[in-house]
């Protein structure tokens, strides 16, 4: 039996997301099985608008002109890498005839494609991922990238000194590890009007004596990953230039245990009069200097995640938890009373985490902490505690099960 076309065409569109290589082009394979399929696949032309030119790959000329008519007047979404870029500048110049569409990029930097970007007119750029690919060291003067949408900006580079950021609409920031260590120039250099999200890589010491930022006042989210512990903890360097008084999300994201600072980050916050209501965290151990940071926040905390590392991170996601318990008589010391939402995953289930919310539910919970709401658990419960569990879901308290996250490199490592 024939599916409806109106079926046939959201599995087409299903087939072709997000991306897919243009050398083996998913939409191009889908128009070749029958004339049917051919004309469904030929009256969509957003099957035809995102796609990865991956060098050193082959692409015929005709494939890449293909995707480019077909997909016309739909925005574009691509992600190019030309191996060679100054060998493979022509497929880069065909793209950008068509730079006026372009929505979503991602792009290698260097000495040779960096003028044609700034020749072009991108005026429905709204994100835009720049690469290095040794730029560093050229210095020649540019003008700005055209980029009147240009909402989000990723820098997974240390961009030319003499280039222009198109800043003016910019709510998304996003820079590597090599970016982030020019972080105090790089911010001093512009200003930030409606910036709203900051994501940085501290691998490293920043190149000059850290001072102080001027303050972000739009910029609501703080997102730091690090690759390594240090000597020198690097959460330190990026709490102490920043004053962000909007900020209500902080990230922080480590291969290896990344301890929260308690003393630069109770400073952070009182300098800033921000109130985190959430927080997103992996480690391993320090616990102690955990709590202590946690006991910072007050009363603001709503929403925790936490990302225990390992097996050596077992023991202390049982000690947080436990620190969580809200006890009879203790009140007074309710570790994050207006907590309200609790995302974990560690490398086995840990039945503290029902002690936890049951002392934080029901007619017998402390007038001191608010009811709690929310339980996302990523290590699936045994089967000797589903009769707590379905305890506190008639309390109100909503318990899922999502898999176990384990977000890719490239999500948290600028690159």
């Amino acid at each position: 039996m024939d599916l409806p076309g109106e079926i046939l065409m959201l599995v087409f569109a299903w087939a072709c997301a997000p991306t897919y290589l243009v050398h083996q082009s998913t939409a191009l394979a889908l128009s070749q099985v029958c004339t049917r399929w051919r004309q469904l696949s030929l009256s969509m032309p957003e099957l035809w608008t995102a796609f990865a030119v991956k060098l050193p790959q082959p692409i015929p000329d005709t494939v890449l002109l293909l995707h480019l008519e077909r997909s016309h007047p739909i925005p574009l979404s691509l992600d190019v890498d030309l191996a060679e870029p100054e060998a493979n500048l022509p497929i880069l110049a065909l793209l950008l005839e068509h730079a006026t569409r372009w929505a979503d990029a991602k792009l290698p930097l260097t000495r040779h494609t960096l003028p044609l970007l700034c020749d072009a007119r991108f005026k429905l750029l709204r994100t835009l991922h720049l690469r290095l690919e040794t730029t560093i060291g050229y210095h020649d003067d540019l003008t700005a990238l055209d980029t009147p949408q240009l909402h989000e900006l990723t820098l997974a580079c240390a961009l030319p000194e003499k280039l222009p950021i198109p800043n003016a609409h910019l709510t998304s920031l996003h820079l590597g590890a090599a970016a982030t260590m020019d972080l105090i120039l790089f911010m001093e250099r512009y200003t930030w009007p409606v910036l709203q999200s900051l994501s940085l890589n501290p691998f490293y010491q920043f190149k000059i004596a850290a001072r102080p930022l001027r303050p972000f006042p739009h910029l609501r989210k703080l997102s730091l990953a690090m690759r390594d512990k240090y000597s020198r903890n690097p959460i330190i360097d990026v709490l102490n230039i920043l004053t962000l008084p909007a900020l209500t999300e902080l990230e922080l994201w480590g291969l290896r245990d990344i301890p929260l600072p308690p003393q630069a980050f109770a400073s952070f916050i009182m300098r800033s009069g921000c109130s985190v209501s959430s927080l997103r965290v992996t480690f391993r151990e320090n616990i102690p200097h955990f709590v202590s940071s946690l006991r910072v926040l007050g009363p603001s905390l709503q929403h925790l995640a936490i990302f225990g590392l390992g097996t050596e991170a077992m023991g202390p996601t049982t000690s947080l938890l436990q620190a969580l318990i809200v006890s009879a008589g203790a009140e007074n010391e309710t570790l994050l009373p207006h907590l309200t939402s609790l995302e974990i995953q560690a490398p086995s289930f840990i039945p503290t985490v029902l002690d936890m919310v049951v002392s934080r539910v029901g007619p017998n919970k402390s007038a001191s902490c608010v009811h709690f709401e929310r339980l996302e658990s990523r290590n699936a419960a045994p089967p000797e505690y589903t009769r707590r569990i379905s305890a506190l879901k008639e309390q109100g308290v909503v318990v899922l099960w999502p898999p176990r996250y384990r977000p890719l490199k490239s999500q948290i490592f600028i690159q």
